[in-house]
């Protein structure tokens, strides 16, 4: 049958289905054009013919074969891999929507028009357009919901969800990752790295709404996922420059494979940062119900996947969480070695390099002054424990420096109140009193 004109193949595989010329067509097209195409009076838009191929039960590829993407719409579908890359490395929202605004959708398939509005709303997301993301994505959830995608319906949800989330809209953040988790048990999401995010994600709402049980819950079910991922590294930055230059020499084919492979690298270094994250997450779920055991395993756990795949900030994170355990058990000199090694960590680096931001909700990740605030504040509360003042002072002074320039009232304001009750605890009324005003009006901002 393959070697049929196309308008033959369409028609024999939509009699085999016993459709009729109008059941093909549906309210998309009209009867006579699906007759005209039949044929071979009109010859369909790549669009069209994904739409007609998905409805005779067929891969796009069984009409599509024979057709080579005119120059356009190679360069269209050139652009979308270069998006997908850029949104998926983070940081690079306002390149990746530079290249939105001048891309052709009308030269893209069905689901790759689909694909770009989820895309815009991840880059509105990133550049806090919050607003437009929200549309944007239930636009994109929509369609996929249409299309009978339910992998990408749940990448949708993830990321309203997390977006909810940074708003501290916490019960909407649960009805969106709730969902998702009914979708993961329902056997429709198979991408680890989306389970993944759905239970840090659904665990860290848990949380914040003290249902520590619920976020406990999750756990066992969620490591038997993380278990099972690899994650080799590859090198995303010589992929983009042969990207380069096979754009250069017109060779988009070739362009477009290499992007896809920077793509696919990348997704790579985001396993090894989900299953990290998916550690941190739920030891701080178990310290926050003081399940000591359990929270120094994960954070070990997240440590040992940390180092020495992933960004500084990542093992900065897992050190800095281990040194808060040790903190709150009295066990000083551990606390000391975590923060220490964080500390050091950091100060070989200097900066976190933002790796993704698809999937997580923690900034720190990102952000070298809000990890080394953390760290720093670790520190001064350390140090303040083993009765060494002007140590602490030193490490107070530094962690409010860097968390000013964050932009973060509450955690400048979590800084400033636990400096104010350190003075107040030595005897300083007048400075303990001025750091918790000052920590007051910083939440006053938050609200």
């Amino acid at each position: 049958m393959e070697s049929l004109p196309l308008g033959e193949r369409i028609r024999a595989a939509r009699q085999e289905r016993k459709l009729t010329q109008d059941e093909l067509a549906r309210d998309t097209f009209s009867k006579s054009y699906v007759s005209a195409v039949e044929l071979g009076k009109i010859h369909p838009s790549i669009k069209a013919l994904r739409i007609l191929a998905r409805r005779l039960q067929l891969p796009a590829s069984y009409f599509l074969e024979t057709l080579e993407p005119d120059i356009e719409t190679q360069q269209a579908q050139l652009a979308l891999a270069q998006i997908r890359l850029l949104v998926s490395q983070g940081g690079k929202e306002e390149e990746a929507l530079a290249i939105l605004e001048k891309l052709d959708r009308e030269r893209l398939s069905e689901q790759e028009g689909s694909e770009v509005i989820f895309l815009e709303g991840r880059v509105l997301s990133g550049l806090e357009r919050t607003t437009e993301a929200l549309n944007r994505l239930q636009d994109a959830l929509k369609e996929w919901e249409e299309l009978e995608e339910y992998t990408w319906v749940e990448r949708c949800r993830v990321l309203i969800g997390e977006i909810y989330y940074r708003q501290h809209k916490y019960l909407l953040a649960q009805e969106q990752h709730k969902l998702s988790l009914d979708a993961i048990q329902a056997g429709q999401v198979r991408d680890p790295n989306l389970k993944l995010a759905i239970y840090a994600d659904l665990a860290q709402v848990y949380t914040a709404l003290d249902m520590h049980d619920a976020a406990r819950g999750l756990f066992e079910e969620a490591s038997e996922v993380a278990a099972g991922v690899s994650t080799p590294e590859k090198l995303v930055a010589t992929y983009w420059g042969i990207a380069e230059q096979y754009q250069a020499e017109n060779n988009l084919g070739a362009a477009r494979q290499a992007i896809e492979q920077a793509s696919s690298a990348l997704e790579s270094f985001e396993t090894a940062r989900l299953v990290t994250n998916l550690h941190l997450v739920f030891g701080k779920t178990y310290l926050s119900g003081h399940n000591w055991k359990e929270a120094e395993e994960c954070f070990q756990s997240a440590l040992a996947s940390a180092s020495p795949k992933l960004p500084s900030a990542i093992q900065i994170a897992a050190c800095n969480s281990l040194a808060n355990l040790f903190l709150r058990q009295d066990r000083l000199k551990e606390a000391l070695d975590a923060a220490n090694s964080a500390y050091n960590t950091f100060q070989e680096a200097d900066q976190a390099v933002t790796l993704s931001n698809s999937y997580s909700t923690d900034s720190t990740y990102g952000n070298p002054d809000m990890a080394a605030g953390e760290v720093l504040l670790t520190l001064a509360r350390i140090y303040e424990k083993k009765k060494e003042p002007k140590e602490a002072d030193k490490y107070f002074e530094q962690a409010i420096g860097r968390l000013k320039k964050v932009g973060q009232p509450e955690l400048l304001s979590s800084a400033y109140f636990s400096y104010g009750e350190v003075l107040l605890e030595r005897g300083d009324s007048v400075n303990g009193a001025h750091y918790l005003k000052i920590a007051y009006e910083e939440k006053s901002r938050q609200v």
